[in-house]
């Protein structure tokens, strides 16, 4: 149903539940401003839901909402099987609806970070982990974000997957330290890389 057609049919099935400012009688209100108000209205609702935004992950079709962090000033478009939380000053997580032990904490770094100091500090944060780290390769994708990844760390569990990024900025981009965590019977790291790719600064 078009929005004109959808206001009439308002107007006509429920004419006593339409109001303007409690204090302006309804009879003082034409039928044309009855129509206003209601399209007014049908617009802020929709300007106030996240916008959607569609992908294609390993021949998947996956739908995303906007999400923004207030926390480190930058926004984002998460898979509706994630979930979007500001962790603490400076950290926001990314975590799956059904799989506790798949997430993502996001930092956004300083642009005058030193990025070899970073990345010690990514390697001692999976040794204290894991018991273990080593140096890795950028993966293939998502091309838009792995071409200014400059310090990967690998680790893993007998069921989990570790690796951590370092991804300096761009004039879209903040540069950025992320930390994924994944099982490794699913492995959905380049899924959630996909989601890191769309970062932008606010």
């Amino acid at each position: 149903m078009s929005i004109p057609l959808f206001i009439s049919a308002l107007l006509l099935s429920s004419p006593s539940t339409i109001h303007t400012e409690p204090s302006t009688p309804i009879s003082y209100v034409s039928m044309e401003e009855k129509k206003a108000i209601i399209l007014e209205r049908l617009l802020a609702s929709e300007g106030m839901r996240p916008p959607k935004k569609a992908f294609i992950i390993e021949n998947a079709s996956k739908t995303a909402l906007l999400k923004t962090s207030t926390n480190q000033q930058y926004s984002l478009y998460v898979f509706n099987e994630y979930e979007f939380a500001e962790e603490e000053p400076g950290k926001d997580m990314i975590f799956s609806k059904e799989r506790p032990n798949e997430w993502m904490r996001i930092e956004v770094l300083r642009d005058d970070t030193n990025f070899d100091d970073a990345a010690n500090d990514m390697k001692t944060f999976f040794e204290a982990g894991f018991g273990n780290a080593k140096e890795g390769t950028p993966p293939p994708s998502p091309e838009g974000l792995t071409k200014d990844i400059i310090k990967v760390y690998e680790t893993e569990s007998e069921t989990e997957l570790g690796r951590a990024y370092l991804i300096k900025g761009n004039q879209s981009r903040p540069p950025l330290r992320v930390t994924v965590v994944a099982p490794k019977e699913t492995n959905k790291i380049t899924t959630l890389l996909h989601m890191i790719g769309t970062i932008k600064k606010k």
